[in-house]
């Protein structure tokens, strides 16, 4: 073989192996580009997957928070409704009256001239502060106003009256009969109130 035949065998050979090479670049770059666009597809499909967790997370973490604050509220109420009972007790027990569950005080009879007494009126004045301090309103509850001695007649009557609807329970009036005086005639009454459910006035 000739020199000449030789370096045409060699140049054929070498653009080969480059147009080989050109092949295998073009090929990568095809793949790189195929890869590129498919991350391009895939990453808003991603964020989407990411956004709707953190919307899950968030939603679970604000049902939770509303599931704690209605938890708080409750045990709040139940303290109050603890507490008033209590008061309840220390100024009832001066009609003799003991109960363990406010709702024993349904169908509880006290006459109405116990009410009228200057002790019983006193008594029932030491809690006005403690149902106050415990969250009762004295704009719907006159009896706990600081003038109210002297602008309510009957301001022990007034006081349990409203303390009960507060907590569903009524204080009712209740008239019984006493007999006939003898010599008019007349019948005889003695008031009384008696406590009943407020669902069932």
């Amino acid at each position: 073989m000739s020199n000449l035949q030789k370096i045409s065998t060699k140049n054929i050979s070498f653009k080969k192996n480059e147009n080989q090479n050109k092949n295998q670049n073009q090929l990568q770059k095809d793949n790189e580009i195929q890869n590129n666009n498919q991350n391009q597809i895939n990453t808003p499909n991603e964020n989407k997957i990411k956004n709707k967790n953190i919307e899950v997370v968030k939603i679970n973490f604000e049902k939770k928070s509303i599931k704690n604050s209605n938890e708080s509220k409750e045990i709040k109420i139940t303290n109050k409704q603890k507490i008033t009972q209590e008061l309840l007790k220390k100024m009832l027990s001066y009609f003799n009256i003991k109960f363990t569950d406010i709702n024993e005080l349904i169908n509880i009879e006290i006459e109405r001239n116990r009410f009228l007494t200057p002790e019983i009126v006193e008594h029932f004045q030491k809690f006005k502060n403690e149902f106050k301090n415990l969250g009762y309103k004295t704009g719907k509850l006159t009896s706990l106003h600081k003038n109210n001695l002297i602008k309510q007649k009957f301001p022990a009557i007034n006081m349990l009256r409203q303390l009960l609807k507060c907590n569903n329970l009524l204080l009712k009036p209740l008239i019984k009969s006493n007999g006939y005086d003898k010599i008019t005639g007349r019948k005889n009454t003695i008031r009384y109130f008696i406590i009943k459910e407020k669902n069932n006035n």
